[in-house]
């Protein structure tokens, strides 16, 4: 029999501390969590979003980065395994946001033929939700270098913009999963200004039972 791909997740929170009671959303997860490096300057997600890849642990064959306030499905952990076993090569949209209008119709056809993952349209946008991606940890390096010259921290702070140019750029297939794994409840201010309480910011298609029982294939 094969052996089974090793799978190593490093999980991270991308955080601000103005935003603490957020953390026990995600404590189960035992995650690391990572603080902007300029708490007091002006909000820029990409900061902290850097930062958290930045700080991949050498042994990790993944990493998730998290936003603080996201809500992760039960079981998440053991479901990770299998997405990850079924597509190991692959950076992975745990989220989809209904406010991206191709990606929402493209999840739902997905559902429809029952296939687990779908390749995320960023050709017809500017940004890949960056709510809950998940790195193969062999493509952060490039990546960094790449931002380093063409985004210096100071210059942009969308990283979910950032990471769309650099797939984009690169022809980097992004694969989001059939149904979402995460949600986003947006019940809290975002750090940069968006609206609250809009549903097209929340999961498009967020996962009903036990995803370990989704067949991910």
């Amino acid at each position: 029999m094969p052996q089974r791909e090793v799978i190593r997740l490093s999980v991270s929170i991308q955080h601000h501390p103005a935003r603490a009671g957020l953390l026990r959303r995600s404590a189960h997860l035992e995650p690391d969590v990572v603080c902007d490096p300029e708490p007091n300057g002006p909000r820029n997600p990409w900061r902290t979003y850097r930062q958290c890849l930045l700080l991949t642990p050498p042994e990790a064959t993944h990493r998730l980065v998290l936003q603080d306030d996201a809500i992760v499905c039960d079981h998440f952990l053991e479901t990770m395994q299998l997405v990850l076993e079924a597509r190991p090569n692959s950076m992975l949209a745990l989220f989809v946001p209904g406010s991206h209008r191709a990606a929402a119709l493209d999840m739902y056809r997905a559902c429809e033929r029952d296939e687990c993952f779908f390749p995320f349209p960023f050709h017809t946008g500017s940004w890949v939700p960056v709510v809950a991606l998940v790195w193969p940890a062999h493509t952060i390096p490039p990546f960094l270098e790449w931002a380093a010259l063409k985004y210096p921290v100071t210059k942009r702070r969308a990283d979910d913009a950032i990471v769309g140019s650099y797939a984009r750029e690169h022809r980097t297939e992004v694969l989001a999963t059939v149904p979402s794994l995460v949600d986003h409840p947006d019940d809290v201010p975002s750090l940069i200004g968006n609206r609250m309480n809009e549903r097209s910011r929340m999961a498009v298609c967020m996962v009903d039972g036990d995803a370990r029982q989704r067949g991910w294939r």
